[in-house]
């Protein structure tokens, strides 16, 4: 008996491993770590595995349309074209795995806007939804100094510093010691470069070349766009090989987005009169109209006063939910409160990145009320319901850019 039972231990301890990345479980027994799956084992067998998106436009249309209206905010046209687009390529990939046709052709977006009207948060959810909720885009922070700028929720980055490409070239007169000064295009499709090492395992991501507007002056003669160009007529990737030759990899099936906060006139757009807040956040760059007219373009709009005040209560609903439910705080805004807000953001221009600070300094004051009026969190449902409810005000004056509460209790 005593040998059955060491017999069935040992072999229970043999499969916790397999136990543990069969079901993801949210905590490692042998390190100790807790860990935060993105996606439980069901949900990626039974639903991602079945519905396989990429080959199905039509599920992709109506799961895509929800997700991202859902999530970015106030850009039903843009997500309406990027939908569109990639749609069709899809589509492609339907018929080329149906009859064995080659693709020869990648897809590529430049998406262009104003910062924080959410360009990079609809790559991101389109990678999570058409290829795998695990895989995140990669974004390849272009600007030109080696800090890569911060990136919003948590998105992989590369910086790719386009002051150092090659190597120094040596003043003596001898050109033994010279050597080629790399162009932007062959530094960063090389085949020591993380995005072609990821595209030659899998060609099957959505990659986000970030802040395309900033290579330009490094880049006068758009290499990379170049580049992108003959990807997306040919379905192949030009890359550089260390012997100085060069290779084509396989991108038939890679989303390639370009974000940048450049005016439409410069990707081909008609010329549309800005403000002059709008127009200080977009840049100029010159570029060969034949070239920018063969990428597709989706312009994202900036926000008014009203998108925001749209927004503002999706964004506040969690905050008087969880404080309504712990704390008793029922918690309302004055009559001014959203129209002041959303004009305060709307002069911010910042999108949703600075609708988001609004509400940071919000969850502040209310912070600031529970320890002014000592509001301690409810222990049990009971204590909860005996407990007062507090009536919250929050106000805002924008002349003073304050946020100011009042609270009192208004029921038992």
């Amino acid at each position: 008996m005593t040998n059955k039972r060491i017999y069935l231990g040992v072999n229970f301890a043999l499969c916790i491993p397999l136990i543990y990345k069969f079901f993801k479980w949210s905590y490692n027994p042998f390190t100790g770590d807790v860990i935060k799956p993105s996606i439980n084992w069901y949900k990626k067998t039974f639903i991602y595995n079945k519905l396989k998106l990429e080959k199905d436009p039509v599920k992709f249309r109506e799961l895509a349309g929800k997700l991202l209206n859902e999530n970015v905010f106030a850009q039903e046209k843009a997500v309406e074209k990027i939908i569109d687009i990639i749609s069709g390529y899809i589509d492609v990939w339907k018929v080329s795995d149906d009859t064995g046709e080659l693709c020869t052709s990648a897809c590529v977006i430049t998406c262009i806007g104003d910062s924080g009207t959410g360009k990079t948060l609809t790559a991101r959810w389109l990678s999570r939804l058409l290829f795998d909720e695990d895989m995140q885009p990669f974004q390849y922070v272009t600007s030109t100094s080696v800090e890569a700028p911060a990136v919003p929720l948590n998105v992989p980055k590369v910086t790719v510093n386009f002051n150092q490409f090659g190597t120094k070239q040596n003043d003596d007169s001898d050109s033994s010691n010279k050597t080629k000064e790399l162009s932007p295009a062959d530094k960063l499709f090389n085949e020591k470069s993380e995005l072609v090492h990821q595209l030659s395992k899998n060609n099957k991501i959505i990659v986000v070349i970030d802040e395309i507007d900033k290579i330009h002056k490094n880049d006068p003669q758009d290499t990379i766009l170049e580049r992108l160009r003959d990807a997306k007529d040919t379905g192949k990737l030009r890359v550089r090989l260390s012997n100085e030759e060069y290779m084509d990899i396989d991108v038939s099936r890679t989303v390639f987005i370009c974000i940048s906060n450049e005016f439409r006139e410069c990707w081909g757009l008609p010329k549309e009169d800005l403000t002059p807040e709008e127009a200080a956040a977009r840049t100029i760059v010159v570029r060969d109209r034949s070239l920018v007219n063969r990428f597709y373009v989706v312009e994202f709009k900036n926000f008014k006063k009203y998108d925001y005040m749209g927004v503002l209560p999706l964004l506040l609903a969690p905050i008087r939910e969880s404080y309504a439910r712990i704390y008793n705080m029922d918690i309302k805004f004055s009559k001014d409160f959203f129209e002041a807000v959303g004009q305060a953001a709307e002069d911010k221009n910042k999108g949703i990145r600075g609708l988001n600070d609004f509400v940071m300094l919000i969850r502040g004051v209310l912070v600031r009320c529970r320890s002014e009026n000592k509001i301690s969190e409810n222990r049990n449902p009971k204590e909860a319901k005996e407990r007062a409810m507090h009536e919250v005000i929050v106000k805002y004056n924008k002349s003073k850019d304050i946020f100011s509460v009042k609270a009192q209790k208004n029921k038992s």
